[in-house]
């Protein structure tokens, strides 16, 4: 009897155990376990579990099971909490899972909450409808294709701990009108703001100084983009990196730069002058091809860049015609600036869409490059001194080549930069040992000459002043004094 008793008080122990088992709030979710829980508009919102401390009845999770969005395909609206509870147990959100918020098309806002430190891949993916979605500070990480396919998102800002901006996150994300990246990124990957900006009347594009790479394709199509700085530290450009940027008037290369790959500006078709820093040595094919009003370019190496088909109607070199390895596909006319003594150099390149023909109709001018002093274009002109100058970095007269001969003391100038040929028809004064002066009219290409009666050599001083502005910039002067013997032939 008093074995059966003992019997049947096990048995009742063991039911009891069990019961509790099942009691609400007994049991602990177990690491990669999903659960729903509602936000504060009553939207239902999967998680997934990361971590768990038993210890302390916390732990952290992620939106979003990782495979499948985390909420109703209907959803307009999605407040996403600080902290969850599940069973007891106090999560942290801490990820937008991979997919938490993809495809869901009729999603137009989502607030996210300062512990979230990962947006995973696809996590806001082809929410077409989605106009805003803060990111918040704390974000370290951006997966690839995180907002491809925002269509109506229009603003963005990218936290300042985050260090890459990975595959195609940003791609086709029409409606942005400003973009900043921060400091803080060293590598742009390939397609990761393509499109950007497809439906603005103008967008805004700031790259960070410490990126050290852009990838192929990056800023593709950015058709409403007007202007691009590309900062020092940039040392590699992808291919076709800013190609169909119709709209891209001004670009400012990277001096970190030794090549320009293969169709990087293509088609950018409102671009009409450029500089080539003189780290290039290389450029791509195609690299400016269709660019329509590009007809001015300065390139700062006294060598001339290896180029194949770079610049003009896209034609495409044919390997199997026998023809030097530089040469271009230029506009009928236009103006090369390059490094007084290199002249020959730039002119003796070859236009593809000729035959290799020399550049007959393009205007090669010099110009005097810093810190380098001023070097005679020929054997037999004037011997100079180093110059002691102030040079603006574009935009003001300069006086290069003098020379001496029979009494005649001859100079050439030109207006600096990029952006001479719409100097065209200027006036600039030149003043010669700080008395003669001489008022000269600039040619189509923003250059002249003149010359001043001298008796014997002997030093020679001149100054240059602007004395119209076509561009209705405010004056800038420039004094070159050139402290040396001017020799006589």
């Amino acid at each position: 009897m008093l074995r059966r008793k003992r019997h049947m008080l096990f048995l009742a122990a063991a039911a009891a155990l069990v019961v509790l088992a099942f009691l609400p709030g007994a049991a602990k979710a177990a690491q990669g376990e999903t659960f729903t829980s509602d936000d504060v508009n009553g939207v239902a919102i999967t998680y997934k579990v990361l971590t768990e401390d038993a210890s302390s009845n916390t732990g952290t999770v992620q939106v979003g099971n990782g495979t499948n969005a985390a909420v109703d395909i209907n959803i307009r609206k999605v407040t996403v909490p600080e902290k969850v509870t599940y069973n007891g147990v106090e999560y942290d959100v801490v990820t937008i899972g991979r997919m938490g918020f993809s495809s869901r098309n009729a999603l137009e806002s989502v607030e996210m909450p300062d512990g979230v430190i990962i947006i995973g891949e696809n996590a806001f993916h082809y929410c077409d409808k989605l106009v805003s979605a803060d990111i918040p500070s704390g974000v370290t990480s951006i997966g690839k294709f995180a907002f491809s396919g925002c269509y109506s998102l229009e603003s963005v800002v990218i936290p300042a701990g985050v260090t890459e901006i990975p595959e195609a996150a940003f791609t086709a994300c029409w409606a942005l009108t400003e973009l900043i990246i921060p400091d803080s990124v060293v590598s742009i990957g390939d397609s990761a703001f393509a499109q950007v900006g497809l439906k603005s009347a103008k967008t805004s594009i700031t790259i960070g100084s410490k990126v050290k790479s852009i990838g192929e394709y990056a800023f593709l199509e950015c058709r409403s983009l007007t202007e691009i700085i590309i900062p020092d530290s940039v040392t590699t450009l992808g291919a076709s990196a800013f190609n169909g940027c119709v709209s891209l008037e001004s670009a400012v290369l990277s001096s970190g730069l030794t090549s320009i790959p293969d169709y990087a500006f293509y088609g950018c078709a409102a671009i009409e002058s450029l500089v080539i820093p003189s780290g290039v040595t290389s450029i791509g094919v195609q690299a400016f091809a269709a660019c329509a009003e590009l007809v001015d370019i300065t390139f700062m190496n006294s060598d001339p860049p290896a180029v194949n088909s770079s610049f003009g109607d896209g034609s495409v070199s044919n390997p199997a015609v026998a023809g030097p390895p530089e040469y271009f596909v230029f506009k009928d006319v236009g103006t090369i600036h390059c490094p007084v003594g290199s002249e020959a150099k730039y002119a003796a390149l070859r236009d593809f869409d000729d035959n290799w023909e020399p550049l007959e109709n393009w205007h090669i001018r010099a110009f005097v490059p810093e810190p380098e002093p001023a070097q005679a274009s020929a054997a037999d002109s004037v011997a100079q001194a180093p110059i002691k100058k102030e040079i603006p970095e574009r935009d003001a007269p300069a006086i290069y080549g003098v020379e001496y001969a029979n009494g005649v003391i001859s100079y050439k100038v030109f207006v600096t930069g990029a952006n001479s040929r719409k100097y065209a028809g200027a006036a600039v004064r030149v003043t010669f040992n700080g008395a003669n002066t001489q008022d000269i009219t600039l040619d189509e290409t923003g250059a002249g000459s003149g010359s001043f009666a001298a008796a014997a050599p002997g030093e020679a001083h001149f100054s240059a002043l602007l004395m119209t502005q076509p561009m209705a910039r405010s004056n800038r002067v420039l004094m070159i004094t050139a402290a040396g013997e001017v020799v006589g032939r």
